[in-house]
């Protein structure tokens, strides 16, 4: 549907370089797509390409079945509709999603997921999954009006990778960043910077939690899919201002 648009648009305007871009990038994709399998579950389809992938998916199905429940309980909301799942080679998924070097996962709408050494490395495959599956349910619940250290944030805390491991990275860093910084895409950060960027917000979160409990998140979310805006959101629900919580942060781990 969406090339079906950007063709029509192009018709009106056919030198349009970010029309022309981003529907040649598509078709691609979906050129792409067309050669995938697909195994089909209670809440994901998951593509993946060929018989190889096949134990893989069977797989990432289980992960993502488990978590999503996991998830939902936490935050009180599961996304209405089926969340499609591609399972890509590193080359597929830098090509497909034009993401930083440093991305282990995607999610625009769709879970995609770089797979090479997966079956080696299953600890860090669901870890990713998991990851991904969250700003799903982000999404889902609050739309693209989540700061992207909250988004961030949330998702490394459920995975569940190792807090320790976060405030170490912290304590050894050059700088910190401040949450206002953090608040949009850390797409353009370089390897360093989006390092530190990750392992804030994950402190960060951990904190948001301790201050708010489980319904104090999750009522901060349902306010900004209701657009309240953020501080004042933030406010109401963790018992502090914004600023006040972000001098929290600034303090020695």
């Amino acid at each position: 549907g969406a090339m079906a648009t950007y063709e029509n648009a192009l018709r009106y305007a056919p030198d349009h370089p970010q029309l022309a871009k981003k529907l040649e990038r598509w078709r691609q994709e979906a050129s792409l797509h067309e050669r995938f399998d697909q195994r089909v579950a209670v809440h994901f389809t998951v593509l993946f390409e060929g018989p190889a992938e096949a134990p893989l998916a069977a797989r990432a199905v289980e992960i993502l079945e488990k978590a999503y429940w996991k998830i939902g309980a936490a935050l009180y909301a599961y996304p209405p509709d089926v969340i499609t799942v591609v399972l890509y080679t590193r080359e597929q998924f830098r090509d497909v999603t034009q993401s930083p070097a440093w991305a282990g996962g995607a999610f625009d709408g769709r879970i995609r997921v770089p797979v090479q050494g997966a079956l080696q490395n299953l600890a860090e495959f669901e870890r990713v999954l998991t990851h991904e599956l969250v700003h799903a349910f982000v999404r889902s619940i609050a739309g693209t009006s989540v700061p992207q250290w909250l988004d961030e944030g949330l998702a490394i805390y459920f995975e569940g990778s190792d807090r320790s491991q976060r405030i170490a990275q912290l304590k050894s860093a050059p700088e910190r960043l401040p949450l206002a910084r953090l608040e949009e895409s850390f797409g353009g950060l370089n390897d360093g910077r989006a390092r530190i960027a990750y392992a804030e917000s994950g402190v960060a979160v951990v904190r948001l939690f301790e201050e708010a409990g489980t319904t104090g998140v999750a009522n901060l979310l349902g306010d900004l899919a209701a657009r309240v805006p953020f501080g004042a959101a933030f406010e109401r629900h963790v018992g502090m201002t914004y600023e006040a919580f972000q001098q929290l942060l600034v303090s020695p781990l």
